[in-house]
C-alpha cells in the first residue's frame, strides 16, 4: 500500500478542499451480495475513506446510504466501535433531489472545492487519486471519470464512448449482454443448427451478469431453456427478432452488444469534478431519473447529458505512468499526541493465551473450527474493550442460547426436557475502575445504546445493605425498573446483587456487551445477558460460581425485577455442558445423567424470518391450558379411583404409574372430554363496535384432550430420545423430533399450497388405538402419538417441511417463542452446508427473508475467566479494528 500523501502548495497551504461523497448500497448490485459480503465491503469502504479524508486538511466525508443498506451500516458501526457519519436516502427516485438539497447547504461559498464522488464499492490506490488531484485545477468545468474494473453484475451501467472519445450513453450490462446473447443464438442456429439448452443458459448468465438478470432480460425464452433440451431458430423467433440485437443509445447512435463491449467502461470507478459542475450534474440526474428503475441516480447517464453545457470530460485510465510523485509533507505529530490518538492494541501473554484456549476448550468441546472462530471473535472484542476504556485487567463472561431438543411446554406441567445450549452467545467484558460511574458500551449500539450511570445517583436512589433488604426496598425497585431500556434494568439488578453478595460498596465499572443473539428470533436475550454479566463480575472479584449458586443468583435477580423466573432457561444455562444433552426433570428440578451428543451430527437453528406476528397467540393458548390441564388430571384420577393416588404432573399419567396396560390407557383417555370450557376466557370484558365494554358470556372451548395426549407423548419422547442416543440410533432420534412438530403444527402443504392442519383424537380414533394396543402394544407406543397443541405458525411449518426435504436432515421441530422463533433440526454433519444452501434457495429467497441459520454442537451454558494486567500487554503497533 503506498504511503498516504497530502496535497500542498509552496507555502504548505492547500489550494482547495475535497468533499468526498460515497454511496453505500445505492444500486441493485448490493442486493445480490450475501450478508457477509455486504458487511465486509462496507467495512472496507468505511475504513478506507475515513483514513483517506483524515489526511486531507479541511476536507469532509459523507456516506449516503440507501434504506436497504441501513442495517449493514449499523452493524459496521458496531464492529468498528464508532458511528459512521451517513445520510439515509429516501426512495430511489428521490436520490438526486436529496443530494441536491444537501449540496446547496454544505457546498455554499465553497468555490475552490473539489468533489470526489463514488456510487459503488471501488477502492482505488491512494497514489491514483493523489496524483490526479495534484494536477487537477479547481477552476473551470472539469469532470473526470476514473475507469474501474468491469463488473459481472447486470445492472452496473456501461459508459459508452464515441469514436472521438466522447461519452455518449449509459447502457446497463444486461442490455448489452442481451444483444450479445441474441447475436450468439441467431448465429449458432443458422442452417437448422441447434444449441443444447444447458449451454444456452450458461451463455446467457455469463454475458448478462447473473441468473436473475438473464431470466428478466430473456423473458419467456429463459423459461423455455429451463424446460426444453435444445434451442432452434424457430424457438428464438417465438420470442425475439433479429433487430432486437441492436441497441439505440441516448444520442441516437445504434450499436450491437459487441461494439458496446469494446467501447464501454463499467461504473466501478470514481468521479472528480469542480464544485461548479455538481449543480448541473444533479439537474441532469433528476431528468434521467425514472421511478420504475431500482437506482435511477445514474451518474454516467447524468454526465453524458452534460455535453450540452460545455463540460470538459476526461477518462482517467491509468495514473501510474509518467506522473510526478507527490511528496508527503504531512507535519509530524509529537509522540504524546500520537499516543493519545492511536487505538490501544492488546496481546495476551503466552500464559494468558494458554488459559484462554483451555477455557474455550471447556466451553465448546473438541470442535476446533468453533474454538478458532470464538478465539478470533474474542480477540476482536478484547481490542474493542481497549479501544473504549484503555489498558488494564478485565474479566470475561459468556452465556449461550438455551434450546430444547424435545420437551416444549413440559416444564409447565411437571415434565422433563432434553436441553442443550448452542453457540449463539452473549459475552460481557468488565473492569473495576476508580471512576464514580458505570459505563456501558455495546458492539450493537442500535440494540443496546451506550449508557453511563453515576454511582452517586445509584446510591442516592437505592438502599444499601443485605440483598434481602435491597430486594424488599420499593425505592430501589422503582429506580431500577424506571430505566429507559429493559436491558439496563437487568444490568443494574445483577450489579446490585453482586455487590450485596460481596458485601462491598458500589464501585465504578466499565462494561462492554457483545451479543450475537439476534433480536426477535424467539430467544430470551435478557437471561443470557444476566448470566454473562454475573459470570464476568464474579470472576472479576476472583471467585467462581457453582451450578447451584449461579442458578440461585439469576433466579433472585428475576424475582427482584418481578419477572416470571424462566426456570427452563436458567437451568439449561447453569448446567449445560459441551457435547452433552441435558435431561431436566421439573417439579422439583432434577438433572438426570448427561447424554453424549452424536459426533456425526449438528444442531441447526433456522429462523423463520417472521418477527411481526403476534406471539401472544400461542402464549395465551398455553396460559389457558395451564389452567385447564389440571382439571383433566382430576378427571383421570376420579376415573382410575385408586386409594392414595394423586395425579399432579404429566409424569403421573404414564401407564406404569397408573398401573394400567396401553390399551386400558387409551380407554382412560376417552374419559377426558375433547373440549372443556375455558374459564379464563369466560366473563372477560371485551370491546365490540356496538358496545365498548361488553361482558363475554359464551365461553370458549379448549381442545384439552388433544393437548393432554401431546404432553404425555412428548414426555415419553423425551425419555425415548435418551434411549435412542445412547444406542447411537440418530435416525430414530430424528423421527422423534418429526412427531413432536406434528403436535405443534398448524399448517401443512398440500397440492402446492398451505392448508390448515390438526389431528383430532376423537372417541373413534382412541377406540381404534385401544383395539390395536390390545393386539400389539408396541405398534401404538405413546411416544408415537403427536397430540395437538398448535402453537406453531404457517411459516415455521413450511420451514420444517423444507428441512425435511433434505437428505441428511434427521428431524426438525419448532424452536423459540412460537411465531417469533424458527426451527431446530438434527442434521448429519456432512450435509450442513448443502442444507443451508437448500434453505436459502427454497425458503428464504422466495420470501425475501434474510437468511439466519446457525450450525452448532451443544456447548456449555455459561462460564467466565479473568485476565490480569500482567497477561495483557499494550506495547504493540496500532491495529485497525475490523
Amino acid at each position: 500500500m503506498p504511503e498516504y500523501q497530502t496535497i500542498t502548495r509552496k507555502d504548505n497551504k492547500m489550494d482547495f478542499t475535497i468533499d468526498v461523497i460515497i454511496f453505500i448500497g445505492c444500486n441493485k448490485r448490493f442486493v445480490h451480495l450475501s450478508q457477509a459480503e455486504k458487511l465486509n465491503e462496507t467495512i472496507s469502504l468505511a475504513q478506507y475513506w475515513t483514513d483517506f479524508v483524515s489526511r486531507l486538511p479541511g476536507s469532509s466525508l459523507r456516506f449516503f446510504t440507501s434504506p436497504e443498506a441501513v442495517p449493514v451500516v449499523a452493524d459496521v458501526s458496531t464492529r468498528l466501535g464508532k458511528e459512521i457519519n451517513c445520510i439515509i436516502l429516501p426512495e430511489a427516485n428521490e436520490f438526486a433531489a436529496s443530494l441536491k438539497k444537501f449540496m446547496q447547504t454544505s457546498l455554499e461559498n465553497k468555490k475552490n472545492s473539489l468533489i470526489l464522488l463514488s456510487n459503488n464499492a471501488y477502492i482505488p490506490k491512494n497514489v491514483e487519486i493523489m496524483t490526479v488531484v495534484h494536477k487537477f485545477e479547481a477552476g473551470g468545468k472539469r469532470f473526470l471519470f476514473f475507469g474501474g474494473e468491469k463488473s459481472g453484475y447486470e445492472n452496473f451501467p456501461r459508459l459508452v464512448f464515441s469514436l472521438d472519445n466522447k461519452p455518449v450513453a449509459s447502457v446497463p450490462k444486461a442490455v448489452a449482454g442481451l444483444s450479445r446473447v441474441l447475436s450468439a443464438f441467431f448465429t449458432q442456429t443458422e442452417k437448422d443448427k441447434e444449441i443444447p439448452t444447458e449451454k444456452a443458459r450458461r451463455l446467457a448468465i455469463e454475458l448478462i451478469g447473473c441468473k436473475a438478470a438473464a431470466r428478466a432480460s430473456l423473458h419467456g425464452l429463459y423459461e423455455f431453456l429451463e424446460s426444453a433440451d435444445k434451442l432452434t431458430r424457430a424457438d428464438i423467433d417465438r420470442f425475439f427478432i433479429v433487430t432486437d440485437r441492436i441497441v439505440q443509445l441516448d444520442n441516437g447512435t445504434k450499436m450491437t452488444g459487441a461494439e458496446i463491449e469494446k467501447s464501454a467502461f463499467v461504473d466501478l470507478g470514481l468521479y472528480l469534478m469542480t464544485a461548479s459542475v455538481m449543480p448541473e450534474l444533479l439537474a441532469a440526474a433528476g431528468k434521467t431519473s425514472k421511478a420504475e428503475t431500482y437506482s435511477p441516480f445514474d451518474l454516467i447517464a447524468a454526465a453524458t447529458a452534460l455535453n450540452a453545457v460545455e463540460v470538459e470530460f476526461e477518462l482517467v485510465r491509468s495514473t501510474t505512468e509518467n506522473l510526478p510523485r507527490v511528496k508527503n509533507t504531512r507535519p509530524e505529530r509529537n509522540q504524546s499526541e500520537h499516543k493519545k490518538e492511536r487505538a490501544i492494541a492488546y496481546a495476551l501473554s503466552q500464559s494468558g493465551e494458554k488459559r484462554l484456549r483451555t477455557w474455550l476448550l471447556e466451553a465448546y468441546g473438541l470442535d476446533k473450527s468453533l474454538i478458532k472462530e470464538k478465539f478470533e471473535y474474542l480477540s476482536f472484542i478484547f481490542e474493542l474493550f481497549f479501544y473504549h476504556y484503555g489498558e488494564g485487567d478485565m474479566s470475561v463472561g459468556r452465556a449461550a442460547t438455551p434450546v430444547e431438543l424435545l420437551g416444549r411446554h413440559l416444564d409447565n406441567f411437571g415434565g422433563m426436557i432434553n436441553a442443550a445450549a448452542i453457540s449463539r452467545e452473549c459475552q460481557v467484558l468488565t473492569r473495576k475502575t476508580g471512576r464514580r460511574e458505570i459505563r456501558i458500551r455495546c458492539t450493537a449500539p442500535a440494540q443496546f445504546p451506550d449508557t453511563t450511570i453515576e454511582i452517586a445517583d445509584l446510591i442516592a436512589q437505592t438502599k444499601q445493605g443485605t440483598w434481602h433488604e435491597i430486594a424488599k426496598d420499593e425505592a430501589t425497585f422503582e429506580f431500577v425498573g424506571a430505566q429507559q431500556h429493559p436491558w439496563t434494568a437487568m444490568i443494574l439488578a445483577v450489579i446490585l446483587r453482586m455487590f450485596a453478595l460481596e458485601r462491598r460498596p458500589l464501585a465504578g465499572l466499565d462494561i462492554l456487551i457483545a451479543n450475537s443473539m439476534t433480536a426477535n428470533t424467539g430467544f430470551d436475550i435478557k437471561t443470557s445477558l444476566a448470566f454473562a454479566l454475573a459470570q464476568s463480575l464474579v470472576h472479576l472479584h476472583g471467585h467462581s460460581f457453582s451450578e447451584q449458586q449461579i442458578y440461585t443468583f439469576i433466579g433472585e435477580v428475576f424475582a427482584f425485577l418481578r419477572l416470571e423466573i424462566p426456570r427452563r432457561e436458567i437451568t439449561t444455562l447453569a448446567c449445560a455442558r459441551a457435547g452433552k444433552i441435558l435431561p431436566i426433570q421439573f417439579s422439583p428440578i432434577a438433572i438426570a445423567k448427561y447424554v453424549q451428543f452424536p459426533d456425526a451430527c449438528r444442531l441447526l437453528f433456522c429462523h423463520s424470518g417472521v418477527t411481526n406476528i403476534d406471539a401472544a397467540i400461542p402464549q395465551n393458548t398455553m396460559l389457558r391450558l395451564k389452567e385447564s390441564i389440571p382439571r383433566c388430571f382430576k378427571l383421570v384420577e376420579q376415573e382410575r379411583s385408586i386409594p392414595g393416588m394423586q395425579i399432579k404432573y404429566i409424569r403421573d399419567l404414564l401407564p406404569k404409574k397408573l398401573a394400567v396396560s396401553i390399551d386400558e390407557f387409551y380407554r382412560l383417555m376417552r374419559q377426558v372430554p375433547e373440549h372443556v370450557t375455558d374459564t379464563l376466557f369466560q366473563n372477560k370484558i371485551v370491546s365490540t363496535p356496538a358496545n365498548r365494554e361488553q361482558t363475554k358470556t359464551v365461553a370458549q372451548l379448549l381442545p384439552v384432550r388433544n393437548a393432554l395426549i401431546y404432553l404425555i407423548g412428548e414426555y415419553c419422547r423425551c425419555r425415548e430420545l435418551i434411549v435412542r442416543l445412547n444406542m447411537g440410533d440418530v435416525n430414530g432420534a430424528g423421527r422423534l423430533l418429526r412427531i413432536s412438530h406434528d403436535g405443534e403444527r398448524v399448517a401443512v402443504r398440500k397440492n402446492g399450497r398451505l392448508e390448515k392442519y390438526r389431528l383430532h383424537y376423537t372417541d373413534e380414533l382412541l377406540a381404534d388405538l385401544q383395539k390395536i394396543a390390545g393386539q400389539n402394544p408396541e405398534s401404538v407406543a405413546l411416544y408415537e402419538q403427536s397430540g395437538a397443541v398448535q402453537t406453531s405458525s404457517p411459516e415455521i411449518d413450511e420451514l420444517v417441511d423444507v428441512l425435511h426435504s433434505v437428505h441428511g436432515v434427521l428431524g426438525a421441530h419448532i424452536s423459540g417463542a412460537g411465531a417469533g422463533g424458527g426451527a431446530l433440526a438434527l442434521v448429519e454433519k456432512g450435509v450442513v452446508e448443502a442444507c443451508i444452501e437448500h434453505l436459502d434457495r427454497e425458503y428464504y429467497q422466495p420470501r425475501g427473508f434474510e437468511k439466519l441459520v446457525l450450525s452448532s454442537r451443544p456447548v456449555s451454558g455459561s462460564s467466565g475467566i479473568q485476565f490480569s494486567l500482567a497477561e495483557l500487554t499494550t506495547a504493540l503497533p496500532q491495529k485497525k479494528i475490523t
